[in-house]
């Protein structure tokens, strides 16, 4: 999917507000593995500060 398909972009809007419209990126990831995601995601600068669910 892709935020340049109009259709995808409003429910994507609807649903998550991107801090200052920077959000790029969305991993979603079962409970169990969201430890591991985040480690890794961090080790490769990919996100910074404190992410929800944290």
């Amino acid at each position: 999917m892709s935020l340049k398909d109009p259709r995808v972009a409003k429910r994507f809007f609807d649903r998550f507000n991107p801090i200052r419209g920077e959000g790029l990126n969305i991993v979603i990831t079962p409970k169990s593995g969201r430890t591991a995601a985040q480690t890794l995601l961090r080790v490769q600068g990919l996100i910074k500060g404190k992410q929800h669910g944290s």
